[in-house]
């Protein structure tokens, strides 16, 4: 039998991913305006070099996600999708993902790092 406490827990999470989503629908979002003004958008990596980071158009992609537009948010970030699947995920169910030993981090930090190649190096046509 589930418990009420647990339904109360899992109503809790998803009023908060709800509330995440909504922020994330927000017109001219604070957030966005900050990063705009204050040099940080787009990243520093992508103004100086040309390349797109791992979260790059991740905001993009996560505005037209919320509003519906799944075709936009995959063109803004291909990882979109994914990033938002994890946070929901997580959020649901009340994971807090950790990185507890030093392997977790370099094998994290490796992800990102072929993630971000794959995002500025598609792959090469055959044709």
């Amino acid at each position: 039998m589930i418990k009420s406490k647990h339904i109360q827990s899992v109503a809790i999470r998803l009023a908060a991913l709800g509330g995440a989503a909504w922020f994330a629908s927000i017109d001219r979002n604070p957030v966005v305006v900050f990063l705009a003004r204050t040099g940080l958008s787009p990243s520093p990596l992508e103004r100086l070099f040309g390349l797109k980071g791992f979260f790059s158009g991740m905001t993009e992609g996560t505005y037209r996600l919320v509003h519906g537009d799944f075709s936009g948010a995959v063109d803004a970030n291909p990882y979109t999708l994914l990033v938002a699947a994890i946070f929901a995920i997580c959020v649901v169910f009340g994971v807090r993902p950790r990185l507890r030993k030093t392997w977790h981090e370099v094998a994290f930090l490796g992800t990102v790092l072929l993630l971000t190649l794959a995002l500025n190096f598609p792959p090469v046509s055959l044709r």
